[in-house]
């Protein structure tokens, strides 16, 4: 016998590649050069934060200075064009310039002998 017509056909089940890891990704990120572009994922990895606290950072004009690609660009009602959408790709050196200016200290001795 012929199996029933009205049944349907079974979808292929979608292979997504594993997310790499943390340290895979600080791996990653400590042999680029300096001038190597970064991508979202890789620089939350490096500063141990979620991408919306990149996101918001970049939304409010603050954190480490951002490249955007792509998108698609928009006047608002003061004249000022926002891009939507696109890639985001941080370099290499910026970031390292950031996490030198966040610099902590454990004590106030440490900022005493640094400041000598």
């Amino acid at each position: 016998m012929n199996a029933p017509q009205n049944q349907p056909t079974p979808r292929r089940k979608r292979i997504t590649p594993p997310k790499p890891t943390r340290a895979e990704l600080l791996a990653e990120y400590n042999l680029l050069p300096e001038n190597a572009r970064i991508n979202e994922q890789m620089l939350a990895a490096v500063l141990l934060c979620s991408l919306a606290k990149l996101q918001r950072d970049r939304w409010s004009g603050g954190g480490i200075p951002f490249i955007r690609e792509g998108g698609t660009s928009k006047a608002d009602r003061n004249g000022r064009v926002q891009i939507f959408g696109g890639k985001v790709f941080y370099v290499k050196k910026d970031v390292e310039a950031h996490l030198a200016s966040k610099l902590t200290l454990s004590s106030t001795s440490e900022m005493a002998q640094r400041s000598t």
